[in-house]
């Protein structure tokens, strides 16, 4: 009879609760409303409404969620839009006169790009483009400064200098250096071999040119590319490609730190280099004990100690064997 009556009282207060949990989370989600933005989602806490005057003139409350807001937001106070030349399908990045990024495009399959409308501020004076050809196989860059604008600009055929890079970016002295990279189909590039000495190419139909700088001397030379492209010419260009010709004692130095690296590699990560270098370190052991029982760094300094025989020594060994 007792326990009929405690499962009673329990469905009993079961049937109570029931309800009140059953209406909570519609209680908290009524509490937290969310604001309808375009763009990105955002949702806030619950704020006291605001009052906002309407066309009429009268008073109306606006709560967080209950109006959809367009966002439309910028900075800067003038556009400029540039329409250009690179290479076909490179990528191009856009950037103020303070390296700072602005904007990016892909240029289209005949090496054309445009920027339309970019924000910009007052006193803006100058810009800088950077391609990658879509082989990834250079890189290219070129400013362009002007006057301050006072007012939203257009820049029309800027030519960004054709990409450079190196088949490889050390060699040794007198060997060959391949030299490539992209430009606009068929333009005519001019590589900066050094201050003395530049070297003129025609890209092909596809905008790709190549240059091969054979028997290369010992130094180090900084390569850069310009364009000339029905008879415009590129920008100045702001990056190079670095390469190294080393000489015979640079590639002894090279040889001997490659060789290094090869024994500390193979010392390191191997078995077989793990077990060589017990083996050296088990020598060494075998060779203090030797020379700790023979008297120490005093035995070993003895051995080392030169010997000079004196000048009547043969005399006194003469003597000696005639008794």
């Amino acid at each position: 009879m007792c326990v009929a009556r405690s499962l009673w009282r329990v469905v009993l207060l079961f049937s109570i609760l029931l309800p009140a949990t059953c209406y909570l989370p519609a209680a908290i989600f009524a509490q937290t409303p969310t604001v309808n933005i375009v763009g990105p989602t955002v949702v806030t806490p619950a704020v006291p409404g605001v009052n906002v005057l309407n066309a009429s003139g009268g008073a109306v409350i606006i709560y967080p969620g209950s109006q959809k807001v367009d966002v439309n937001a910028h900075v800067g106070e003038f556009k400029v839009s540039i329409a250009g030349l690179a290479s076909p399908n490179a990528s191009v990045i856009l950037k103020d006169e303070k390296n700072q990024f602005l904007a990016s495009t892909v240029a289209d399959s005949a090496g054309g790009f445009g920027f339309a409308e970019v924000n910009v501020k007052n006193g803006f004076s100058g810009f800088c483009l950077e391609q990658i050809d879509f082989k990834r196989l250079g890189e290219s860059a070129g400013c362009l400064n002007f006057e301050p604008i006072q007012k939203s600009e257009e820049f029309r055929e800027v030519y960004v200098p054709p990409t450079i890079g190196l088949y490889k970016t050390q060699i040794n002295a007198n060997d060959e250096a391949l030299i490539y990279g992209y430009s606009m189909p068929e333009a005519q590039v001019n590589v900066k071999i050094k201050a003395n000495q530049t070297v003129d190419v025609a890209a092909d139909k596809g905008g790709y040119y190549e240059y091969e700088f054979d028997k290369v001397p010992a130094g180090t030379y900084e390569l850069e590319s310009r364009g000339k492209y029905q008879n415009k010419d590129s920008l100045e260009p702001k990056k190079s490609a670095k390469l190294v010709a080393r000489s015979s004692g640079d590639q002894l130095v090279t040889r001997a730190e490659e060789i290094g690296k090869t024994i500390s590699d193979l010392l390191t990560t191997s078995i077989f280099g793990f077990l060589m270098l017990l083996f050296f370190l088990l020598i060494i052991i075998i060779f203090l004990i030797i020379l700790l029982k023979r008297g120490g760094m005093a035995y070993l300094a003895d051995k080392l100690k030169p010997r000079h025989p004196l000048h009547h020594d043969w005399l006194l060994e003469f003597i000696m064997n005639s008794n």
